[in-house]
Parts: C-alpha cells; sequence; structure tokens
C-alpha cells in the first residue's frame, strides 16, 4: 500500500448494511472551500465557444457535442470564481482548448509537443496556421505572458511539458490493460495520474487569478511541494470516480478498479476506499497549509493564494458532479449503482 496513505483499517469490508440498489460515497470539503460559479460564466462560455469555432478546434458536429457536455462555464467558473472577468475568459480558454487537445493526442502523437510546449511558455516560434491546437495555445501565452513573470512562464512551461510526457505513460497503461486484461497497483496508478490529471500546471492560474506570485522561497519549501503533491492527488482521485463507467467502457485503468483488481474486494469496497482516500488528502493538506502560514513572510498573499487553490479544488469536484461529460451515479454491473457527492463539513 506504499504510496496510497491509507490506513490499514481502511481495508477492513465496509458493508456493515444489507446492499442497496445505490450506494452514496462523499467526497468531504471544509465548509471555507466552497464557491459558487463566476457571475460571467455563462457569457463567457458563449464567447470561448466562438473561439474554439474560430481558430478551428471544433469543426463538426462530434466536436459541438463535446463542448456541449464539458460545460466550459462550470468547468472553468466554478474552480476561478472570484478571478476578474477579463482573466477568467483567458483560463476558461486555456482549460477548454486543454481537453480537445488532451483527447487528440491520447492515442495519437501530434509531433508538435516542443513547439506547443513553447507556445505555452509566450516563446514566440512561427505561427504554424495548420494545427489549430497550436494557434491556441500561442494565442493564450501571448495573452498572459504579458503579465507574468518570465520565472511564472518557464515554470509553467515546463509543468505543462510534464504533463504532455505523461500522456504516453497513461496510453502504455491502457494498452497493457486491453492487451493483457492486468490493471496496474493502486499506487502507480495514482502516481502517473498525479502528473496526468493535468493539476500541476493548472494550479499556475491561481496566481494568475489573484494577480499575485508565489515567492521563491515558498514555492521551493517541503510544504508547498507536499500541498501541489496532495492536490493532484485529491483532484486525481475525484476524477477517476466520476470517470467509471466511461473508463471501464474504454478498458482505461481507473483507482477504483485498481485497488479492486489488487486486493481482490468487490468495486463498492473500492469506491468507499478510494473515497476515503481523497478525504484524508484534504485533511493532511490543511494540516500542511498551516505549517507554511507560519513560514510566510506575506501571510495575506499566501492566504488569498491558498483561497484560491480550495476553490479550485472544489470547483472541479462540483463540475464533475454536475457535467454531462461524466456520469453519476456510477454502475456496478449488478443492478447496483454508486452515486458520489460533494459534501462539505459544517
Amino acid at each position: 500500500m506504499e504510496g496510497l496513505n491509507l490506513h490499514a483499517s481502511a481495508l477492513r469490508p465496509l458493508r456493515l448494511k444489507p446492499a442497496t440498489s445505490e450506494i452514496h460515497v462523499s467526497l468531504v470539503f471544509p465548509a471555507s472551500w466552497k464557491t459558487l460559479p463566476h457571475p460571467a460564466s455563462q457569457k463567457l462560455e458563449d464567447r470561448t465557444s466562438a473561439w474554439l469555432r474560430e481558430i478551428g478546434v471544433v469543426h463538426n458536429e462530434e466536436q459541438e457535442e463535446k463542448l456541449r457536455k464539458m460545460k466550459a462555464s462550470t468547468y472553468a467558473g466554478w474552480p476561478f470564481s472570484e478571478c476578474s472577468e477579463e482573466r477568467l475568459e483567458i483560463v476558461m480558454r486555456f482549460l477548454s482548448l486543454w481537453i480537445f487537445y488532451d483527447d487528440a493526442i491520447e492515442e495519437q502523437d501530434d509531433g508538435l509537443s516542443r513547439e506547443i510546449q513553447a507556445a505555452v511558455g509566450g516563446q514566440t516560434p512561427a505561427l504554424r496556421r495548420s494545427s489549430p491546437h497550436y494557434r491556441g495555445w500561442w494565442e493564450l501565452g501571448q495573452s498572459y505572458g504579458q503579465v507574468m513573470s518570465p520565472v511564472w512562464m518557464e515554470r509553467h512551461a515546463r509543468l505543462y511539458g510534464e504533463w504532455q510526457a505523461s500522456v504516453a505513460e497513461e496510453f502504455l497503461a491502457a494498452s497493457r490493460l486491453r492487451e493483457e486484461g492486468s490493471y496496474p497497483k493502486a499506487a502507480e496508478h495514482l502516481r502517473c495520474r498525479t502528473i496526468g490529471i493535468g493539476m500541476i500546471p493548472l494550479i499556475d492560474f491561481v496566481e494568475y487569478a489573484i494577480d499575485w506570485e508565489l515567492p521563491q522561497t515558498l514555492y521551493e519549501s517541503t510544504e508547498m511541494r507536499t500541498i501541489w503533491r496532495l492536490t493532484a492527488e485529491i483532484v486525481a482521485i475525484f476524477n477517476d470516480v466520476y470517470s467509471f463507467n466511461k473508463d471501464r467502457s474504454i478498458r482505461w485503468s481507473n483507482i477504483v478498479s485498481c485497488l479492486a483488481a489488487e486486493f481482490k474486494v468487490p468495486e463498492e469496497d473500492a469506491f468507499h476506499w478510494a473515497v476515503a482516500m481523497h478525504n484524508a488528502r484534504v485533511v493532511e493538506m490543511e494540516r500542511t497549509e498551516l505549517a507554511l502560514l507560519a513560514k510566510a513572510s506575506d501571510r495575506e498573499g499566501l492566504q488569498a493564494w491558498l483561497k484560491g487553490l480550495h476553490h479550485a479544488i472544489y470547483g472541479l469536484a462540483r463540475w464533475h458532479e454536475t457535467s454531462p461529460r461524466y456520469s453519476n451515479p456510477q454502475s456496478l454491473g449488478d443492478g447496483r449503482s454508486v452515486r458520489v457527492k460533494v459534501l462539505e463539513t459544517r
């Protein structure tokens, strides 16, 4: 269980009541993390959709349907609920383009990873209009590059490049599953998903949203590295539990399936364990934040950043809960299902 951060007692059978047709599990967040979608979300979704069509990323009915199911208004507008309208539009375009690009390169490399990483970092190679994705990344890098520091831009491009490299690793895991029928160990799956979920480069936009960059001393601290890891793991876990139906249908690795296979337990129990892992990480993150705040010279700035990070995590969880891109409840295949809820502590 190394790497799972799950107490051994959680591995006891958890079904204390008779089986029911719908089981409920709860992703629990502190009440202070709760937020509502940005008031301009729908207007900005309309503009983002028009931009994706203009640059050529969305150009047929299949992609229009994907665009509708994505619900950019909640995908970006819920996590970045207190961002200025102007900056939220850039974040919404970035996240929306990212989904389309991720799907495009999931099983076929476009050969543009180096060029696109440079474009994300605001560098200015010749604009290759033959690639709509490249054009989008280039325009976005030029936009936020006007206000963010060179240090932030370099870091953002590097982290985005690490995500790009992880796409091939996830595809190899899926290929092994399809060919051999074997799931990876849960800890190995989570390690891969922590990068592949893309949350680490997305965290950069908290600084962009609040117009405050993390001091280098804080960014390099042990506590901050822990917070970034926990954030990525939290989002990876709830993405997996909301993606269970979709992942099973395409034979893609998923934390629930990995736990069930590795520990020879029913999928119902694996759902409980995955949610327990999520909730334990939220608690650990709160403890780590207190230690980080004790080190901060600009405590007010750090508190604003942490608030933005909390809203980003919570908003993404609510997007998963409500987006047509995901299904809820998740079918167990025996007439029963698991409904995943987002709850706030009092």
